[in-house]
């Protein structure tokens, strides 16, 4: 979503040493952009480089290591861990650069676990009991996005499980399908599409269905609104199941 030169702008201006990348033709990006980008030295790749790669990033005096050789550094020399101060940087979040140049905006450790804990809060899940299943996240919103970014770590800080959607909207119906999911990070687009799924079904109901949908509204919302997040309600069970099925 940052474009080529959006990545570009970023990896300069924050000084990057080190990036992760998931495919040859970024790798290749980065190498080529390496006498703008001077701080950046080693590149992980999620897959294997090819010679040539390899030999034009020492060319430019950039490391290429494997996922592998890197957890095998790891392994072979652990360090100390040095917990961070509530004050220290936690991350960069940056812009999609839709008004110029990507803005980078610094959130302190603090900041971020606000966050964190406001998205948890939010949807009553700062716990999970033993005797439920562990939470489930479809997340839509990138990782350069602070609440996709939020979602994922809170849920990880849950013991939870993170799903990532195929990338196209037409598919969405499809991620959720299959993946099952019970907390999604979403926007106001993507909501309108399922509500505008929803109501075309609706339509096939006749008024009784379009009636009984209006009070399992109004049933659920009012339960929200108590502190009530059951999925076992009457509403559920005559209602809002069928629909995360279909």
């Amino acid at each position: 979503s940052l474009g080529r030169d959006g990545v570009k702008f970023i990896i300069t201006q924050s000084a990057v040493q080190l990036i992760f990348a998931d495919d040859l033709t970024r790798i290749k990006n980065l190498i080529e952009w390496k006498d703008e980008t001077i701080a950046l030295q080693t590149i992980v790749s999620f897959v294997e480089p090819t010679e040539e790669l390899v030999r034009l990033a020492e060319e430019k005096k950039l490391k290429i290591l494997t996922l592998d050789q890197l957890r095998e550094i790891g392994r072979n020399n652990p360090v100390e861990v040095v917990p961070p101060k509530s004050t220290d940087t936690a991350l960069i979040m940056y812009t999609s650069g839709s008004t110029g140049a990507p803005k980078g905006c610094i959130l302190s450790h603090r900041s971020f676990i606000v966050a964190i804990f406001g998205i948890l809060s939010s949807i009553n899940l700062t716990s999970v009991p033993k005797d439920e299943a562990i939470p489930r996240v479809l997340n839509y919103m990138p990782l350069a996005h602070v609440f996709g970014c939020g979602t994922i770590v809170a849920l990880s800080l849950l013991g939870g499980e993170a799903g990532f959607w195929q990338g196209k909207v037409e598919k969405l119906i499809d991620d959720f399908r299959d993946f099952r999911p019970t907390v999604l990070a979403m926007v106001p687009r993507l909501l309108n599409k399922l509500y505008d799924k929803v109501r075309l079904e609706l339509r096939k109901k006749g008024v009784i269905g379009r009636v009984l949908f209006r009070l399992a509204i109004r049933g659920k919302l009012a339960l929200i609104r108590r502190g009530n997040f059951s999925r076992n309600t009457i509403w559920d069970k005559i209602i809002f199941e069928k629909i995360r099925q279909s």
